[in-house]
């Protein structure tokens, strides 16, 4: 049993974390922990609303926020295929290389899927375009 230093209640040990400190555990129990840090999640949100989107585009792509509003004015906030937006208002997605990580251009939902659902394969992409050519009439 150990007593948590935030709120004072003596629990088992499985409601510590792990820590390489003396003893092993935090001092403050997984529950108070996770308040906390919701907490101060929020705070962060609060004096820094973009806080989340510039976490992502650091950790998913390697771009800073900059970087992002950079191409995203080069291409006049549209989607760099369509060269339409996002209808529900979110910010265009970063469409990059699965393979080597390699960003490209700011798409759309609608066309950042179609690349991804067709596994970035171009032979797929311009058998569908020819499809869709060929039933043209149908519509």
């Amino acid at each position: 049993m150990k007593c948590c230093t935030k709120c004072g209640i003596e629990k088992s040990e499985s409601a510590f974390s792990k820590n390489g400190y003396k003893g092993g555990l935090h001092s403050w129990c997984k529950s108070c922990c996770s308040k906390y840090n919701s907490q101060k999640l929020r705070e962060r949100r609060l004096v820094d609303p973009f806080y989340d989107f510039a976490k992502n585009l650091k950790k998913n792509y390697g771009m800073t926020v900059e970087e992002y509003n950079s191409k995203f004015e080069k291409q006049n906030g549209l989607c760099a295929i369509c060269g339409g937006v996002n209808k529900d208002g979110r910010n265009l997605f970063v469409d990059h290389n699965h393979q080597n990580g390699k960003t490209r251009d700011l798409l759309c939902h609608n066309c950042n899927a179609v690349i991804g659902l067709a596994g970035e394969d171009e032979k797929r992409l311009l058998l569908i375009s020819l499809y869709l050519r060929r039933h043209r009439d149908d519509r």
